[in-house]
């Protein structure tokens, strides 16, 4: 799911880490949930698909489905937040930032990444 969210967020324009304002921002985990259906083995190939489930002010909640030959054999969820993530400070949350907020609010407007 991991890494369905980084292909996601650059093809957004921007990164799971990414400078802001003078600050180092990044998308920390708040949860992660999978529910198996179906067997995966080694070396198959997946799709995975990523939508926006929730998106409020600070954080997003994204859903993943996992497909094998057309079948969905796996979902799951993670929920991130907008942080700034300095080196040496407390991370904190902030509001997503406007450029960012606005291409994520067009990938739900078109209701597919």
């Amino acid at each position: 799911m991991e890494s369905v969210e980084h292909e996601f967020l650059r093809s957004i324009g921007t990164s799971v880490v990414t400078e802001y304002k003078g600050d180092r921002i990044g998308w920390p985990r708040l949860s992660a949930s999978c529910d198996y259906k179906a067997p995966a083995f080694f070396e198959d190939e997946l799709e995975i698909f990523l939508r926006i489930e929730r998106k409020g002010s600070k954080a997003l909640t994204y859903g993943f489905t996992f497909v094998k030959d057309d079948v969905t054999i796996a979902t799951g969820q993670v929920g991130v937040v907008c942080c700034v993530c300095n080196p040496g400070e407390k991370m904190r949350a902030i509001p997503i930032p406007e450029a960012i907020d606005k291409q994520l609010q067009e990938v739900e407007e078109l209701g597919h990444p």
